[in-house]
């Protein structure tokens, strides 16, 4: 273990076999830090947090500090519980649960830039990248291998889907499906093929998206509709996940960009 002359490390946390710890850290009483942990100058941990194992944690980010709730009151015990082999990044922020017994929760394997932001009571899975100044608001879920990228803002209680990709400066003000990429102010361009492909999904994986994404974004099909067509076709796993995240969806799925429907409108009119 090596820890730095000048960090306030509290008597009461935890830490484990070969943490580094630099400058100016400050660790609070609560706080559990895993094996070969690497926290660097002026990083605060606070609250009920706990670091899993092989995490870095870089130049003042700050980890289980109070959440940005009005409604909050600094006496309760709730907490912010953060996987394995994780990189957070400098002057990232995440915010402790709003509630008694609540927690913000990140998986194994994410790559937080500088400056994002994880608000109380978050959910992100594994391996998720969330770009530089990505904001997350309360209770937003990021599913696994999901994509944010730089600048782009997250509504409270919002969704994104699995191996989503949501372009720069985007408003997610509803949910992002799995598999899709989002543009603008929530509008869905495409599947993420790029994303796809980098995650091994074959041809025929991606040609049973090609095909769920013309049903429910170009054939002009309520969303009703597109689901029940959906479900009498060819319902592989993929499929089935899709139908189901939208299906729970309470916020509502982001819409198909403009252009989508034009183009789809010009391939079916005679002669094209």
């Amino acid at each position: 273990m090596t820890i730095h002359p000048t960090a306030v490390i509290s008597p009461h946390a935890r830490l484990g076999e070969r943490v580094s710890v630099g400058p100016n850290v400050c660790i609070g009483d609560h706080v559990e830090i895993g094996s070969d942990v690497t926290i660097l100058a002026n990083a605060y941990l606070t609250g009920w947090t706990t670091i899993g194992d092989g995490t870095q944690i870089h130049m003042s980010a700050i980890v289980g500090h109070e959440p940005q709730d009005l409604k909050f009151d600094p006496q309760m015990k709730s907490f912010v519980r953060v996987g394995k082999n994780n990189v957070i990044r400098e002057f990232a922020t995440i915010h402790r649960g709003s509630v008694e017994g609540s927690a913000t929760v990140l998986g194994d394997g994410n790559y937080l830039m500088a400056g994002a932001h994880v608000g109380h009571d978050c959910r992100i899975g594994n391996n998720t990248v969330l770009v530089n100044n990505v904001l997350l608001g309360g209770h937003v879920t990021v599913e696994d291998q999901a994509i944010i990228s730089g600048g782009a803002a997250a509504h409270q209680f919002s969704r994104i889907g699995k191996l989503a990709m949501v372009g720069g400066l985007t408003r997610v003000n509803e949910d992002v499906p799995p598999f899709m990429l989002v543009r603008n102010d929530s509008q869905i361009y495409s599947l993420n093929l790029v994303g796809l492909r980098r995650a091994g999904f074959g041809s025929a994986r991606i040609g049973a998206l090609k095909q769920a994404f013309k049903v429910l974004l170009l054939h002009g099909h309520t969303l009703k509709r597109a689901l029940e067509e959906l479900e009498r076709g060819n319902v592989t796993e993929d499929i089935r996940y899709l139908i189901d995240f939208i299906r729970s969806s309470k916020r509502g799925i982001c819409q198909a960009a403009p252009g989508l429907l034009k183009a789809a409108r010009i391939e079916d009119e005679p002669g094209h």
